[in-house]
């Protein structure tokens, strides 16, 4: 072949591999959405870590691996199996939370609730932070962020017997 034609498709296969080392390490998204019910009603049924299995629409399994320091496996309804460990809680108002399995991934949520309005404002945020370059095309590809936490909101007003409204949703991704 032509050495046009080589030098063309290095250039493209450089541009589509630079294109791809600009995807970010770290996502961070929040959202915060606020319940007529009690911060402490809201606690309690966050808190209930093998009880979301019966509100959540996205777990299948819930396994507590260890009581202290305080382990969990989820597992999803494709199968996957995320391994949890609480590293920071302050009753009733602050529940953070990272990822220990997978391991390519470096993640935490947080969860914090402010009595506001009658009710509860909550503010939920997830960041992961992934270094694997090829790792972190497959997350953007299979793991959105968006979704999962919609998700949470949407079945945490359902298990809170509250009408869902997603105009209330208020979203801030970095």
């Amino acid at each position: 072949m032509k050495p046009m034609f080589w030098i063309f498709i290095v250039f493209v296969l450089i541009s589509i591999l630079w294109g791809f080392n600009q995807i970010p390490k770290k996502r961070v998204l929040k959202k915060e959405y606020h319940f007529e019910k009690a911060p402490s009603m809201v606690w309690k049924q966050i808190r209930d870590i093998v009880g979301q299995k019966k509100w959540r629409s996205d777990i299948t399994e819930i396994a507590i691996l260890s009581v202290e320091p305080e382990i969990w496996k989820e597992t999803n309804s494709n199968g996957y199996e995320t391994v949890f460990q609480t590293i920071e809680i302050s009753e009733p108002v602050k529940w953070v939370i990272q990822v220990k399995e997978p391991s390519y991934i470096q993640a935490t949520w947080k969860g914090i609730l402010i009595p506001k309005d009658r009710g509860t404002t909550v503010i939920f945020e997830e960041s992961i932070e992934i270094n694997s370059f090829p790792y972190r095309i497959l997350s953007y590809l299979f793991f959105d962020l968006e979704k999962l936490m919609f998700t949470y909101l949407k079945d945490l007003s359902n298990a809170l017997e509250e009408p869902w409204d997603e105009r209330k949703v208020k979203t801030t991704m970095e």
